[in-house]
């Protein structure tokens, strides 16, 4: 998958969740535009398609797949019921920050040169401190995203990969809006 789909519908945007909760999904999170479902190790975020700025950063993902700071997406649509679009976002399942140690979350701030999260409001921050390359091209990837999109970069929107891997890993989510 290189970019996010369009597909005509007849099926509405909560005839959808009704039919993720019918086939074993529950509700574990909800933002502004969107509304997310977990099952097992994946989740699907569905929201209304006006989120121009969500879904530029879901095509960043897909372009990026190798980038440990931002989440593996598995499948993106967005689906057209007449003229209402809605977007389906199928990807891995994270842990939320506030599910973390925090004396984890520091020492990886710590490692990578961050002092916090607030860190990636300023962009020359991370890209002069930074001691990867993933680090900084995520930091060039929400610069051009932030030059088109308010960003939305706060705690809620910082998750940790911690399956599979041997030590936590920061990931991005939606740092964008409208």
């Amino acid at each position: 998958m290189t970019t996010i789909q369009h597909y005509k519908t007849t099926v509405e945007i909560t005839e959808f969740m009704a039919r993720l909760v019918a086939e074993g999904y529950t509700r574990v999170g909800s933002g502004y535009w969107s509304v997310v479902f977990g099952k097992d190790k994946f989740v699907c975020k569905v929201g209304e398609a006006k989120s121009k700025g969500y879904l530029s950063f879901v095509r960043q993902a897909i372009k990026h797949p190798e980038n440990p700071h931002l989440p593996k997406i598995y499948a993106a649509g967005i689906f057209h019921v007449g003229n209402r679009p809605y977007f389906v976002v199928h990807m891995e399942r994270l842990t939320p920050t506030r599910s973390m140690n925090s004396a984890v979350v520091d020492k990886w701030f710590e490692e990578h040169n961050l002092d916090d999260s607030w860190d990636f409001d300023y962009l020359h921050v991370v890209k002069k401190c930074s001691k990867t390359k993933a680090l900084k091209e995520l930091a060039d990837i929400l610069a051009k995203l932030y030059k088109k999109y308010d960003e939305d970069m706060a705690d809620f929107n910082l998750m940790w990969r911690t399956r599979g891997v041997k030590q936590p890993e920061l990931v991005i989510i939606d740092p964008v809006w409208k």
